[in-house]
């Protein structure tokens, strides 16, 4: 899966700009072949359970900007959401373009709704669909989190809205893969 989305990152981002996070040797090896920055293994406290897609990425920025530029936004690239497009991705990059200063998420639908209607993003009704996330910089290293400044990408195709979360889900996902 991280192999999937590493592809997907160098089709559209220069290898330089792509940072992999993992705690896992294996996986940094596949970030080497690949020619992208993975420079370290993650700690350890950042790599539980309990810890947050956020503790990681604020990990990340933190040595990046430390060893190369200043980041403008983040763009997060879950490998358990592995197919994703890029009509999906240019939609996203467009709408953060033009409302600046909002997070922006992929999204799905969580129930069968008529899907020609305009809907506003509802816990109930949607969910994050793990594709794409493109962050401001300035979002992460707020203390709060604020909703207003949150947009959303709807997406409609059942095959980017795969999120694998366990053995069985890779095995649909493979599925659609054949």
């Amino acid at each position: 899966m991280v192999e999937h989305t590493l592809k997907f990152a160098l089709q559209n981002f220069h290898n330089k700009n792509i940072l992999l996070s993992t705690d896992s040797s294996l996986i940094r090896r596949i970030g080497t072949k690949y020619k992208v920055l993975c420079p370290w293994l993650r700690p350890k406290k950042y790599s539980t359970d309990l810890s947050s897609s956020l503790d990681a990425i604020l990990h990340s920025v933190k040595w990046y900007e430390k060893n190369n530029d200043k980041l403008d936004y983040v763009i997060l690239l879950q490998p358990t959401t592995p197919y994703r497009s890029k009509y999906t991705l240019t939609r996203c990059i467009n709408l953060f373009l033009k409302e600046k200063n909002c997070t922006i998420k992929t999204i799905k639908l969580d129930k069968n709704l008529n899907k020609k209607k305009k809907i506003l993003y509802s816990s109930n009704i949607c969910s994050p669909n793990g594709s794409f996330y493109l962050i401001p910089r300035a979002h992460l290293f707020s203390n709060y989190p604020n909703q207003n400044k949150e947009k959303y990408i709807l997406v409609l195709n059942k095959k980017e809205n795969i999120d694998i979360d366990n053995y069985q889900d890779f095995l649909n996902a493979k599925k659609l893969l054949n």
